[in-house]
């Protein structure tokens, strides 16, 4: 039996892992939507309390998506943006100027919100590219995919590994996407990666 991983490796494989991800799915939102992203160096931690979890937070209104990893790391993925840092992305996904702004309410409407949740559906494709090497795949099907709004203030009920990864879309300021995996799935994904490099 192979020795068990330990927690800094868990969180450096799983961070390498999401960092490849994103940046595919930026690179093929340039492809599609043709506009110019980078992506920023990572923040990772393990969050056990709420006050960890408030370290990440910027008290924005923000959106909530929700997705399964499938095959053999079963388990939630969790990503949130706020207001400020999705705009960006239905901006250009619904083709406005880049003097477009945000609603007074700082919200989005039903029409912003489902062009927003297309492209995370994209974004879940793109990082398929990734995940299946490694047995894995995030699930697209509209019963697990959801895209909720919140109120601001930090998440409730977050727990686990929490990968905070900066990027810019045209040049705008740089904003975060912030993924939450419980200690199960991290676990689960970093050992399917680390087998696979161990077999390769």
């Amino acid at each position: 039996m192979s020795k068990p991983l330990s927690s800094s490796a868990v969180e450096a494989i799983v961070h390498r892992i999401t960092e490849i991800a994103v940046k595919k799915g930026l690179e093929d939102w340039e492809t599609q939507i043709e506009f110019v992203s980078s992506i920023g160096e990572g923040r990772v931690s393990v969050a056990r309390s709420a006050e960890e979890v408030d370290a990440f937070w910027d008290r924005e209104a923000y959106l909530e998506v929700t997705t399964e990893v499938q095959r053999n790391a079963e388990g939630a993925v969790r990503l949130f943006f706020s207001m400020e840092s999705a705009w960006p992305i239905v901006r250009e996904a619904l083709c406005m100027p880049s003097s477009a702004e945000l609603g007074e309410e700082g919200t989005l409407t039903d029409a912003q919100l489902d062009a927003f949740k297309e492209m995370m559906n994209l974004l879940c494709g793109s990082a398929n590219a990734v995940y299946q090497q490694f047995g894995m795949q995030l699930s697209q099907s509209v019963d697990s995919l959801s895209v909720v709004q919140r109120q601001p203030g930090a998440p409730e009920n977050i727990r686990g590994l929490v990968i905070a990864m900066p990027y810019t879309i045209n040049g705008a300021d740089s904003r975060e996407i912030i993924q939450v995996l419980s200690a199960p799935v991290a676990i689960a994904i970093a050992e399917a990666v680390h087998s696979h490099r161990a077999a390769a």
